[in-house]
């Protein structure tokens, strides 16, 4: 299974802050601009001026060099000062793909699946907990994929589990992201039980066409719903995404 589990460091080597210019894929990457006919699409109206860029993962994956377990792991108790820490969960499941996303996720996975998905993730949070020897979070966040596409009880054992491995101090700001087509009152009530004090929606646009085209899988009086089935479960911090 491969585990997304981010425990937020502040340290990026500076060869990766700043690469260097003549790298090779600066140059593979000048060589392919060459090749596109900008000019003909400019020309035909096909063109779109950006003042800035997105890059999710900085640096990207193929500019990172090789490094060996004993590298990443380290000394388990180096750095472990005992401060809070702030803790990233990814859940990787969703029904279908929307089709702006770039984030890692897996369609329509069976239980067992989601079972050993999440069994693998509890255990590398245990082991990052006894290298650092105890992890308090200062926030606690589940995104993905679709934290919402676990069942009621895949959700509360999971929870459950998260719980029992780290501290979750009462009162942090613990957030769950759902999707519209998974936002019922049963799974809006586990994470109550849990402590989660914000709902992370995935809106993304209260146009119908849009969503259509973004294979959202709901409507804009849906995602609507959702908002205010999340309101009325007690939840006073809803957050809701827009593309």
């Amino acid at each position: 299974a491969i585990i997304e589990i981010d425990v937020l460091s502040s340290y990026v080597p500076d060869h990766l802050l700043h690469p260097p210019t003549d790298s090779a894929l600066v140059f593979q990457a000048r060589a392919r601009l060459e090749t596109l006919p900008l000019e003909v699409l400019r020309d035909a109206g096909i063109y779109r001026d950006r003042s800035y860029f997105l890059n999710i993962s900085y640096p990207s994956m193929q500019a990172m060099p090789e490094v060996s377990a004993e590298q990443v792991l380290g000394d388990p108790k180096e750095g472990a000062d005992g401060s809070t820490t702030a803790v990233y969960v990814h859940v990787p499941f969703c029904t279908a793909e929307c089709y702006y996303c770039h984030y890692y996720k897996k369609f329509r996975q069976d239980s067992d699946a989601v079972e050993e998905y999440m069994g693998s993730a509890v255990d590398e949070l245990s082991m990052q907990a006894e290298r650092r020897g105890g992890i308090e979070a200062a926030s606690l966040y589940f995104g993905g994929g679709t934290p919402s596409y676990l069942t009621p009880d895949q959700m509360d054992r999971f929870l459950t589990s998260i719980k029992k491995t780290i501290a979750v101090p009462e009162g942090i700001e613990f957030t769950y992201e759902v999707h519209p087509e998974s936002s019922d009152e049963e799974r809006l009530a586990v994470l109550r039980s849990h402590g989660v004090n914000r709902i992370n929606i995935g809106v993304e646009s209260f146009n119908d066409r849009v969503l259509t085209g973004e294979n959202r899988r709901h409507t804009a009086a849906e995602a609507i719903e959702a908002y205010e089935r999340a309101r009325a479960a007690g939840f006073h911090s809803v957050n809701l995404d827009l593309i």
